[in-house]
């Protein structure tokens, strides 16, 4: 399916006019928040054993980035302001950074099903999961905003702003990582020190890239 999802993304960005190209990343956006939210709600009988409260400095970051984000395409498409090269081929690959990193989230959410949460949790049938994008690296939610903010960078417009964005969330993603993995290896540390042995971080290796290329297409 996501083969399928990642080629039709392909067309509308490269093949058809500036205008629609934008429309996979909307559509993928909307997607991720209804997965978000049905994720976070949909626990079916979990109940919570451990949470950590993340500081605000560390959250403050991805927030500026939606805001920002979400901002800066609102001011360019309703002509609020105006920039000549967001109506070029240029915006193009941009465009395909952000949808890869909408659909990687997509994945990982699937591929979490009931045991993401906006917060490091840890449940009472809590498992680890090592399948679907969790053989890319051990964190590929927060792989998925790096992207996102690192494609946001390389738009037309204000690209050291969104530069920084991406540095701080590389940040963010590494500090919430960390309070998670501290978690995880409370309830299961020969399994996870293992996993954690095989599979990268944040950012995939030859190996992992592979792994996970070779599970998409025979499962």
């Amino acid at each position: 399916m996501f083969i399928f999802i990642l080629l039709v993304n392909i067309i509308f960005i490269f093949f058809t006019p500036i205008d629609l190209a934008f429309f996979p990343v909307l559509l993928l956006a909307i997607i991720t928040v209804f997965f978000m939210s049905r994720s976070d709600k949909q626990k079916h009988g979990q109940i919570i054993i451990i949470q950590k409260e993340v500081p605000w400095w560390i959250n403050i970051g991805s927030i500026l980035g939606i805001i920002y984000g979400l901002s800066t395409y609102i001011l360019i498409r309703y002509n609020i302001i105006s920039n000549p090269l967001f109506k070029t081929d240029i915006i193009r690959f941009p465009i395909f950074v952000i949808s890869i990193g909408i659909i990687l989230n997509i994945h990982s959410l699937l591929s979490l099903k009931n045991m993401y949460s906006g917060k490091p949790t840890i449940y009472n049938k809590q498992q680890i999961i090592t399948t679907g994008t969790y053989k890319l690296v051990r964190h590929p939610i927060y792989l998925s905003f790096i992207l996102i903010n690192f494609g946001s960078s390389l738009l037309p417009g204000r690209p050291f702003i969104s530069f920084l964005l991406t540095c701080y969330t590389i940040l963010w993603a590494i500090k919430r990582a960390e309070l998670e993995e501290k978690l995880l290896i409370e309830i299961n540390s020969q399994h996870y020190n293992k996993y954690k042995e095989e599979v990268p971080m944040l950012f995939p290796t030859p190996k992992s890239f592979f792994k996970y290329i070779k599970e998409l297409f025979h499962g």
